[in-house]
C-alpha cells in the first residue's frame, strides 16, 4: 500500500506529463497515452473501486452528439469546449488530490515532530550512596549550559522536591513530563526499591533514557 508521499509522487507525474497534451482532441495520441496513465495511476493510488477513479470515468472529452442537429462548425466548436472543460476538470481534480494529500502528510509530521521535541528536563536516577558521582554529574551538565531548574535529583538542594511537596506525586509528574531520564547503575542502585520503582516507570512510558554504569 503507498504511503501520502509516494502517492503525491505518482499523481505529480501526472501534472508534469499533461504539458505533453498540445492538441485539444480526445483521439490524440498524446492524450490518449496521458489518459491510460491517469487511469492507471488512479487504480494503483486510489484503488479499483475509488471515487476518484469513478469520476474520472464519468469524462468524456468530447461532445456526445447521435444526430446531428447542427452544421459541422458547431459541432467542433461544441467537442472543443466540451474536451477543455473535462481536461480541466480532471487537472484540478489531481492538484486538488495533491494538495489534500500534503495536508495529510504536513498533519503527520507535524505529529511526529512533536515527539522528537528536545526534553527539557533531565531526571537523574540514582541511589543516595552514589552522591559524589552525581554531583559531577551535575556539574558537568551545568557546564554545557543546562540550568538547575532543567535538572531533577532528588538528593541535592534547589534541584529536586521541594519544602512540603509530596514525594512521590512530584516523582511521577517529573517522568510523565517531557523528561530525559539518566540512570546512575551501581550495586546501591539495584539495591534500592526507588530506584528500580523509577527505571520501571521510565520504561513503562518509554521515556527517553541513559544508563550510566559505575564500575564496582
Amino acid at each position: 500500500m503507498l504511503n501520502s508521499k509516494e502517492k503525491i509522487k505518482y499523481l505529480k507525474i501526472l501534472v508534469d506529463k499533461s504539458i505533453y497534451v498540445t492538441k485539444e482532441d480526445s483521439n490524440d495520441p498524446e492524450f490518449e497515452k496521458w489518459k491510460n496513465l491517469v487511469e492507471r495511476t488512479f487504480i494503483k493510488v486510489f484503488g479499483e473501486d475509488s471515487v476518484e477513479l469513478k469520476q474520472f470515468n464519468k469524462l468524456l472529452f468530447y461532445f456526445p452528439v447521435e444526430i446531428m442537429n447542427s452544421s459541422e462548425s458547431d459541432y467542433i466548436a461544441n467537442h472543443l469546449s466540451a474536451f477543455r472543460k473535462d481536461f480541466k476538470i480532471l487537472k484540478d481534480s489531481i492538484e486538488q488530490y495533491i494538495g489534500e494529500l500534503l495536508d495529510e502528510v504536513d498533519g503527520s509530521e507535524s505529529k511526529e515532530s512533536k515527539k522528537m521535541v528536545t526534553n527539557n528536563r533531565i531526571f537523574i536516577s540514582h541511589a543516595s550512596a552514589d552522591l559524589p558521582i552525581v554531583e559531577e554529574i551535575i556539574e558537568l551538565l551545568e557546564s554545557i549550559g543546562l540550568t538547575s531548574t532543567q535538572i531533577f535529583c532528588t538528593s541535592f538542594e534547589g534541584y529536586g522536591i521541594g519544602l512540603g511537596d509530596d514525594f512521590l506525586k512530584t516523582l511521577k509528574d517529573e517522568l510523565e513530563g517531557n523528561t530525559l531520564v539518566v540512570f546512575i547503575l551501581s550495586k546501591s542502585f539495584y539495591k534500592s526499591p526507588i530506584c528500580l520503582c523509577e527505571m520501571g516507570a521510565a520504561w513503562v512510558l518509554s521515556k527517553s533514557h541513559i544508563p550510566i554504569l559505575i564500575p564496582p
